[in-house]
C-alpha cells in the first residue's frame, strides 16, 4: 500500500493507534475521487483482511479499490471480475473512452462494440484498446496493444461486432429502400423465388430479392443501387462467416439512422 499512499497521498501520516492502515487510509479519504485498479503479480496473503478493514471503514467519499488477481483460484472473500463486469459494462467504458476522438458517433459505437469484444473482462486492456487507431488500422493496431495476440480471435471478434452493430443497418438500409420504391416493387409481384418462396408484399422482400428483381427491373435510382449493392454484398459477406472490410464498414456507418 505503500507505493499507492506515496502516488496519491504522499503527505499521508500513519495513525498507528489503528490497527489495519487499510481502515487509516479509508478514514483519511486518500483515494477520495479515484476508482484505483491494483494488479497483483504476486501472491498477498492477508489481502483479503486488508479488503475487508478498508471496506468497514469507507465512506462516501473514501474512494474505490480493484484488484486484480492473477491466480486460477483466488481467496473466496476476492471477487472475479466475470462475477459482475458484463460486456455491456465494457462497452460503455469504452464509449466515454471514445467521447472526444475523431470519430462519427456510430464508428464511435462501432469501435466501442469490438473493443467489449476484445477486451473481455479487463478493462485496462479496455482503456488501452478505445482509440480511434482501432478503427482506423484495427488489427495491425490490435496486434501492438493485445498480448499474445491471435489472428483468428481477434477475426471473431471483429465478425461478431458486425453482426452485432452492423447487420440492423443493412435491415435500415433495406426498410428505406422498399418505403421509397414501393410501388414500383409491388407491381413487380407476386413472385416465386428460388428457394420457392411466393412474394406477394413488397416488405417480405430480402435484400438478395431487392438486388435481383428490382435489378432486372432497373426501378432504383443510381445511389440508391450502390447503396444496395454495398449492403447486399454485406449482407454475404456476415452469412458466410467472412469479415467486412474497413472502408465498406465506413460507408455502412454513414448509412445509419
Amino acid at each position: 500500500m505503500s507505493a499507492l499512499t506515496e502516488r496519491f497521498s504522499p503527505n499521508f501520516l500513519r495513525d498507528f493507534t489503528k490497527d489495519s492502515p487499510m481502515a487509516d487510509i479509508a478514514e483519511q479519504n486518500l483515494f477520495s475521487g479515484y476508482i484505483i485498479i491494483v494488479k497483483l503479480e504476486n501472491k498477498i496473503d492477508n489481502l483479503p483482511e486488508e479488503i475487508a478493514e478498508f471496506n468497514k471503514a469507507s465512506k462516501d467519499q473514501s474512494g474505490s479499490l480493484i484488484f486484480v488477481s492473477s491466480e486460477e483460484n483466488p481467496p473466496p472473500s476476492m471477487t472475479r471480475f466475470s462475477d459482475f463486469l458484463t460486456p455491456y459494462d465494457v462497452q460503455f467504458f469504452a464509449i466515454n473512452l471514445l467521447d472526444n476522438a475523431r470519430l462519427s458517433p456510430p464508428e464511435k459505437i462501432y469501435t466501442a462494440t469490438l473493443t467489449a469484444k476484445l477486451a473481455g473482462h479487463s478493462p485496462i486492456l479496455a482503456k488501452n484498446l478505445a482509440t480511434a487507431e482501432l478503427f482506423t488500422d484495427g488489427e495491425k493496431f490490435a496486434r501492438k496493444i493485445i498480448p499474445d495476440f491471435d489472428e483468428r480471435i481477434f477475426s471473431r471478434a471483429v465478425w461478431e461486432c458486425q453482426v452485432q452493430y452492423l447487420l440492423p443497418i443493412l435491415e435500415q438500409v433495406r426498410g428505406r429502400l422498399i418505403e421509397k420504391n414501393f410501388r414500383q416493387l409491388r407491381s413487380l409481384l407476386p413472385v416465386k423465388d428460388e428457394f420457392g418462396k411466393i412474394i406477394t408484399d413488397p416488405w417480405d422482400m430480402e435484400l438478395r430479392h431487392l438486388h435481383f428483381y428490382g435489378g432486372v427491373a432497373r426501378i432504383f435510382q443510381l445511389n440508391e443501387w450502390e447503396n444496395l449493392e454495398l449492403v447486399y454484398s454485406a449482407r454475404n459477406f456476415i452469412s458466410h462467416l467472412e469479415v467486412i472490410e474497413r472502408n465498406d464498414v465506413e460507408k455502412i456507418l454513414a448509412l445509419a439512422d
